[in-house]
């Protein structure tokens, strides 16, 4: 099928336009502009998502802060996909590629990739017990991130399984837990975040790797100078320590981190003692102590955190203390007793609306059960008079038909 003239000028000038910034080079234009334009995830933690806060952080976003850094610029973050971030690259809308991009042949072919900065495997995320070796994987249905090289490899691992592509991890995650899908594969870093997000356990990362997965930048092809920039950043980030600092900020132990989170009840859950949390600063982790403080920052109990997905938070507190508990309530994680009276204190605005909030669900539940209530009583009233009229009915008939005057 031939495409319009418009079409192929358009595209030609697109190429033109693009060939001529490789040329003068990305160094010299991102100098010159004083921004820096990476092209992100901002839902694939932690290489790259949005926090409590609303800002787009993790590991690349760190390596784009540092090459933004060494040059002196401001850095701008431009969410991307896995399907649309090579062409953001090549119609000049970024001006890196910070977005675990994985080294491939193909890729190759359309652009230049920085030297490695992170190596991982392509695994696969499965409920216990149920796979042992890649056979047993064969005619079953994987789930995958739509355009990603996870996608590919999985076809050419498992030709005769059926390969379900999802726009994000999360929805092959829940596809997974409610059976749809029989596993769900990609970088194990990945699915070791995944995994953490299923609070009752049930699921494991067998021991099955289908390939090695070299990360690199991507560089529009061509553009030596600012691959050469990179590359040079990225040794000098490695010999200084800054590569082992930022690893460790995303994929050390949980356990070893001990950043404060903050939260605030919603409302108690059918099980006694434990209650809905909302989290408003920080990242809280399952099986994690917490405390308990009143609005006014007067510490309450001790509790611990027993379940998390995605943005639900279940904390259980001291059975002793549950009644005096309530909405608005401030929960605590690696966090002094003076700092979160800090945080109340600097807070009450953001308290205050989540208890507003709360309130007016309450309210609002409140009226539905009301109006439930009336309405049952309305059906109830309208089928007894139903069978008040039958009585009637028959009481009627019986008389007319003994006394039929």
């Amino acid at each position: 099928m031939k495409k319009p003239l418009s079409v192929v000028l358009s595209f030609l000038a697109v190429v033109t336009l693009v060939g001529a910034a490789a040329a003068q080079g990305t160094l010299q234009e991102v100098k010159k502009k004083g921004v820096l334009v990476a092209g992100v995830f901002n839902s694939v933690p932690p290489f790259g998502f949005v926090d409590k806060t609303g800002e787009i952080v993790g590991f690349d976003v760190d390596y784009a802060k540092a090459f933004a850094d060494k040059l002196g610029v401001k850095l701008k973050l431009v969410p991307v996909t896995s399907g649309d971030r090579i062409p953001e690259l090549l119609e000049g809308d970024i001006d890196i590629i910070a977005a675990m991009m994985v080294k491939n042949p193909d890729r190759e072919k359309l652009l230049d990739f920085s030297d490695t900065y992170f190596l991982t495997g392509q695994k696969f995320l499965v409920k216990k017990g149920t796979v042992r070796t890649l056979k047993d994987l064969q005619n079953k249905t994987i789930g995958v991130r739509k355009g990603s090289v996870s996608e590919q490899t999985a076809k050419e691992a498992l030709p005769h399984s059926k390969i379900v592509p999802f726009d994000n991890y999360i929805l092959g995650l829940r596809a997974l837990r409610n059976g749809e899908v029989d596993a769900v594969t990609s970088d194990e870093l990945i699915l070791r975040s995944l995994l953490s997000r299923i609070p009752h356990g049930g699921y494991e990362i067998p021991a099955i790797r289908i390939s090695e997965r070299p990360h690199g930048f991507g560089i529009r092809k061509g553009d030596e100078s600012f691959l050469d920039f990179v590359n040079k950043t990225i040794l000098t980030m490695e010999e200084s320590g800054e590569t082992a600092k930022i690893y460790s900020k995303w994929f050390a132990p949980r356990a070893t981190v001990a950043h404060p989170a903050y939260g605030t009840i919603m409302r108690e859950t059918d099980t006694r003692a434990r209650f809905l949390v909302m989290a408003l600063k920080g990242v809280f982790w399952k099986n994690a102590e917490v405390s308990v403080f009143d609005p006014a920052g007067d510490f309450i109990c001790k509790g611990t955190v027993k379940d998390i997905f995605e943005d639900e938070i279940y904390v259980d507190v001291d059975k002793a203390k549950a009644g005096t508990v309530t909405a608005g309530f401030v929960i605590a994680m690696n966090a002094s007793n003076e700092g979160t009276r800090a945080f109340i204190s600097t807070n009450q605005k953001l308290l205050q609306a989540v208890k507003r909030h709360v309130r007016k669900d309450e309210k609002k539940m409140e009226q539905d059960i009301k109006l439930q209530a009336r309405e049952d009583r309305k059906k109830r009233e309208e089928e007894q008079f139903q069978v008040y009229m039958k009585e009637m009915d028959n009481e009627n008939g019986w008389w007319r038909y003994n006394y039929p005057w």
